[in-house]
C-alpha cells in the first residue's frame, strides 16, 4: 500500500519543489498559454561537467526558468527488475501483451507523452532510498491537496510540445548502391544520414542518399533495425521517399510551415540518435538557392552553426514541427567578421503540392524539366563548366570541363539561377537546348537534346 507522506515546510525535497513549480508558474505568466520549448546553447545534452546544456527559450529569448540539471543516479538507487518480473508484475503490459490490464493502465493520468514515459519509467525500476522515496511523495502530496493548482499545471503542459518523441521521429539510413550505377562515383555506393518518419508512415529524406539504390535500411533511435523501399525522388525539391517495409514503432513529426519561422529565430537540427545528435542552431537566411548540378530552389532555409551530419536530418521548430530536410554543408554563411560554416534545409512546405504524386507515381506527375548532364561553377560573372556526365546529353554533344557557358540561344546568362531558369524556359525533356560556349579558344553554338533525368540512371529505379 502507497500512502502520501505530510510536506512539511522544512522539507529539502519540498523547497526544491517549490522552486520548481515558482519556475513553471513564471513561465505561463512571462510568456502566455502557448510557450515552446527550444534546447539553448550548442549541442543539446550534458556537458563535460554534467551539466545540463539546454534552457528554455522561446523564439531566441531566454526564459528567466530553466530545466534543471539531470542528476546521476547512484548505484543501487533504483530497484532493478528483469523483463520476466516484469510481465508478471504486469507493471506496464499485461500477460497478454496489451497496455490495457497492467499497473501502468490502471494508474496514468498524465497530459503528455514525457510525462507517460516518466511514469511508465518510475514503475519499471522503483526508487529505493527512504529519502528519495519521501521526496517524490512530497511532490505527489502538494498536487493532491491542491487541485487548482493541478489542473492549471496539466493545462499549461498539455500545450508543451513533446521534444523526445520529436526526437524520435528521426531514424538512421544506410543505403547500398551498384558499383555500376551513375551516381556510385560521385556520390558512393555506400551512403548514410537521416530520415523522418511523416504522418503517411513514409520516411522523408534527402534524395541523393537513395538515388539508384539497391537497397536501404532504416535504424530508429531504440536500436530497431527494418529494410526500406526507395518509393520516389523528386528531382525538383532534391526530396526522397522510403516506404519501411516493417513497423518502426516510432512517432511522425509534425509538419510544420517555414511561414512560421523568421530570420533569427532558434531552431533544432535533429539527427539520427536523440538529443547527443541533436543540435540547437538559428536561421540566418531564407533565400534562393542554386546547386551547380542543375538545381535550383525558390526559398531555402540556412542556419548556423552546422550539424557535422546534416544530410537527410531534420530541421525542428520551436513547437517540435518539421520545417525542412538538411541537404547541404554551406561556407556562405558569416558572422561580419568571417565566414561560419552552415546548413542548407529544403523547406517541407514543398512536399505538399506534389506527395500524392510521389506516393502514387514515384515522380511528380508534371513533365520533367530538361537536363543536360552539366556542372558548372561561376567565376567573376562567368560559368565555368567543372564536370559532364559521361554519355550525358552534354558529353555527347562535345562540351568538355573547362569550356565556358556563355549563353542560351541569343540570351546570355553569369549565373547559375539564369542559366538553369532559360534552360527549362525552352520547353520540357527532350527539347533541344541551344547553347554558347567558349571551348579552348573557339565560340562555338551547340545544340543540345536534352532528357529526362531518370532516363539516365543505369541501375533502373523502382519510383
Amino acid at each position: 500500500m502507497v500512502s502520501f507522506r505530510p510536506a512539511g515546510p522544512s522539507s529539502v525535497a519540498h523547497r526544491d519543489f517549490d522552486r520548481v513549480l515558482s519556475s513553471v508558474r513564471d513561465l505561463g505568466k512571462r510568456h502566455g498559454e502557448h510557450a515552446p520549448l527550444v534546447p539553448g546553447r550548442g549541442r543539446v545534452g550534458v556537458d563535460g561537467d554534467g551539466q545540463a546544456d539546454h534552457p528554455v527559450k522561446r523564439r531566441g529569448t531566454p526564459f528567466d526558468a530553466e530545466i534543471p540539471a539531470p542528476r546521476r543516479l547512484a548505484q543501487g538507487a533504483v530497484m532493478e527488475i528483469d523483463a520476466a518480473t516484469r510481465r508478471n508484475l504486469e507493471l506496464l503490459r499485461s500477460l497478454s501483451g496489451e497496455r490495457q490490464g497492467s499497473l501502468l493502465a490502471t494508474i496514468d493520468r498524465t497530459r503528455t507523452g514525457a510525462g507517460a514515459r516518466l511514469l511508465a519509467a518510475w514503475l519499471a525500476a522503483p526508487l529505493t532510498a527512504p529519502k528519495d522515496i519521501a521526496a517524490r511523495q512530497d511532490m505527489i502530496a502538494a498536487f493532491v491537496a491542491d487541485e487548482r493548482l493541478r489542473e492549471s499545471l496539466r493545462e499549461r503542459l498539455r500545450r508543451v510540445p513533446d521534444l523526445e518523441r520529436a526526437l524520435s521521429s528521426v531514424v538512421g539510413l544506410h543505403s547500398i548502391v551498384p558499383p555500376d550505377a551513375f551516381t556510385a562515383d560521385t556520390l558512393g555506393v555506400e551512403r548514410a544520414g537521416n530520415g523522418v518518419l511523416i504522418d503517411d508512415g513514409l520516411v522523408l529524406t534527402i534524395g541523393y542518399l537513395i538515388t539508384e539504390a539497391s537497397s536501404i535500411w532504416l535504424t530508429t533511435s531504440r536500436g530497431t533495425v527494418v529494410a526500406g523501399h526507395p518509393l520516389a525522388y523528386d528531382q525538383a525539391s532534391g526530396f526522397g521517399l522510403v516506404q519501411p517495409l516493417g513497423p518502426l514503432g516510432v512517432a511522425a513529426l509534425v509538419r510544420g510551415s517555414v511561414g512560421s519561422c523568421e530570420v533569427g529565430d532558434d531552431v533544432i537540427i535533429a539527427g539520427h540518435g536523440g538529443r547527443r545528435h541533436t543540435l540547437k542552431t538559428q536561421i540566418f537566411a531564407k533565400r534562393e538557392f542554386a546547386g551547380y548540378w542543375e538545381y535550383l530552389l525558390d526559398e531555402a532555409l540556412f542556419t548556423a552553426p552546422a550539424h557535422p551530419q546534416w544530410g537527410g536530418a531534420a530541421l525542428i521548430d520551436a513547437f517540435g514541427r518539421l520545417l525542412g530536410i538538411g541537404s547541404l554543408l554551406v561556407r556562405d554563411t558569416t558572422d561580419g567578421t568571417s565566414q561560419v560554416p552552415g546548413n542548407m534545409f529544403v523547406p517541407i512546405d514543398l512536399l505538399k503540392p506534389i506527395l500524392a504524386d510521389l506516393i502514387a507515381k514515384g515522380r511528380r506527375s508534371e513533365p520533367a524539366r530538361p537536363w543536360l548532364g552539366l556542372a558548372t561553377e561561376e567565376v567573376q560573372g562567368h560559368l565555368f563548366v567543372t564536370r559532364v556526365s559521361p554519355d550525358g546529353p552534354a558529353d555527347k554533344a562535345g562540351i568538355r570541363a573547362g569550356d565556358i557557358v556563355l549563353g542560351v540561344g541569343a540570351e546570355s546568362v553569369r549565373n547559375h539561377e539564369e542559366f538553369y531558369r532559360k534552360v527549362w524556359g525552352q520547353g520540357v525533356a527532350g527539347t533541344d537546348i541551344p547553347l554558347k560556349i567558349i571551348q579552348g579558344v573557339e565560340l562555338r553554338e551547340l545544340s543540345i537534346r536534352s532528357i529526362d533525368r531518370f532516363q539516365y540512371f543505369r541501375e533502373k529505379p523502382t519510383y
